[in-house]
């Protein structure tokens, strides 16, 4: 098996798999390459986080299992409504949300992301 980018002969550990879509549940032939190491680290470093959203916002089943699964996890801290409640609240900066559920900002924005909810930006 040859790299989809360079054409390099690939050996068994190295071969990585990539999501062309960058939504790891999506295993349509189709979206799958086959690229060696260094092709796979050099796409990831070219299309980071900034640029290519890795966490996509669910759909159906897997979004209506991923909000039960936080609001069972987070209930005594007021669950999905709190969480949507801060997110639509401008007096309440991305941390302080955070920290009011235990967790980074960074994981706020994972969250927020893929349960497709709108956070309102706070003014400065």
């Amino acid at each position: 098996m040859n790299c989809n980018r360079c054409g390099k002969f690939l050996v068994r550990p190295n071969i990585k798999r990539h999501h062309s879509d960058h939504d790891s549940s999506n295993n349509n032939p189709k979206n799958i390459e086959y690229l060696c190491a260094g092709c796979h680290s050099r796409h990831h470093k070219k299309h980071g986080p900034n640029l290519v959203p890795y966490y996509l916002p669910l759909h159906g089943r897997k979004l209506i299992e991923r909000r039960d699964k936080f609001d069972k996890k987070y209930h005594h801290l007021g669950g999905l409504k709190e969480l949507k409640r801060l997110c639509k609240s401008r007096e309440v900066a991305l941390t302080a949300a955070g920290l009011h559920f235990g967790f980074t900002d960074s994981a706020l924005r994972y969250w927020v992301k893929i349960l497709g909810i709108k956070w309102v930006r706070r003014d400065s």
